[in-house]
């Protein structure tokens, strides 16, 4: 039987067609928000098992169960909307009814007002700690502090998402007498891969300007093309392969270690939130702020202002 509208049989191939529509489909979503999709799914049907409950098709009260579930073990509620999120995903594709639906949303709307969670993040790197952390590199000076302190300056610059800042690769950076010109291709708010350009300006100290940091880097690295910044063996040889995401949240706490901080309340988004927190304190304005980072809410920005303006003015000055 030939399929369906197939006249007759031309002896084309068309297996690299639909290999190249299921990659097309599944762009719908990031790798990394897959990966998370899997991870809360698994978990899911391991909870379902021990509570006798059926995970495919799941039912609204199983939802509502097992999100009480978490959040009586402690998980916090951004932990379990996204749990839930990756319920749904799974249920999607199987063309079946989505199980956390009005109710459930409901009962989160209902949870943040009873629990009143305090929002939590990694503490932000203050420009301080940032030369602190430079002048500890540059002053080691083998290829993975050299790569590091090229990584860690220039993330605290742009104010990327770690996976951005991975993403980029040499012919991604448009050299020009002010400074440079980064283009990322594709972000996490931009899935549809528009791209957008980033300018990135000489800093005002050698110690900690970012072009500085990141021409000592390329020094080492080459021009070959490819990925900006690429693994270092434990020999410290140079690879051409990129480096994950989580490298960067590794790199910031071996140098806060180097300088003798704790660096448990770091990581990654230390540098995001530093940039963000040390822009407005210097008087930035929001939509700068945001054509940098690429924050589309000015929301996320204000909560880092409520944060850098807490100590900003003393009401009780002179009285207390």
């Amino acid at each position: 039987m030939h399929e369906q509208g197939l006249l007759f049989p031309l002896g084309l191939d068309l297996q690299p067609a639909r290999e190249m529509m299921k990659r097309i489909m599944t762009a719908r979503f990031a790798k990394n928000t897959l990966i998370t999709y899997r991870s809360g799914w698994r978990i899911f049907e391991r909870w379902c098992v021990s509570a006798g409950r059926c995970a495919m098709p799941a039912v609204p009260q199983t939802i509502l169960d097992y999100a009480s579930w978490c959040l009586a073990s402690g998980f916090r509620l951004q932990t379990v909307h996204h749990r839930l999120k990756s319920i749904n995903y799974y249920h999607r594709q199987e063309n079946l009814p989505l199980p956390f639906n009005a109710e459930g949303n409901a009962f989160l709307r209902n949870a943040r007002r009873a629990l009143c969670e305090r929002p939590q993040g990694m503490q932000p790197l203050s420009p301080e700690q940032l030369a602190q952390i430079s002048e500890a590199l540059l002053a080691r000076g083998n290829h993975l502090n050299v790569r590091d302190r090229s990584m860690i300056i220039l993330g605290f610059a742009c104010g990327w998402r770690c996976s951005e800042l991975m993403s980029l690769d040499l012919s991604d950076i448009r050299w020009h007498p002010q400074g440079i010109e980064l283009w990322l291709a594709k972000s996490k708010t931009d899935q549809e891969g528009n791209g957008r350009a980033v300018g990135v300006h000489y800093g005002s100290t050698p110690l900690t300007c970012p072009l500085q940091a990141l021409k000592s880097w390329l020094a080492i690295r080459g021009n070959w093309s490819g990925p900006l910044f690429v693994a270092v063996t434990p020999g410290r040889l140079l690879t051409r392969r990129r480096l994950d995401p989580d490298s960067v949240r590794r790199a910031v706490k071996r140098a806060l270690k180097l300088v003798g901080e704790d660096p448990q309340p770091f990581g990654a988004h230390s540098l995001r939130s530093g940039m963000v927190t040390a822009a407005i304190e210097a008087g930035a304005s929001e939509t700068a702020i945001m054509q940098r980072t690429g924050h589309h809410s000015y929301e996320m920005i204000r909560r880092y202002t409520r944060s850098a303006m807490a100590l900003r003015s003393n009401p009780m000055a002179g009285v207390l």
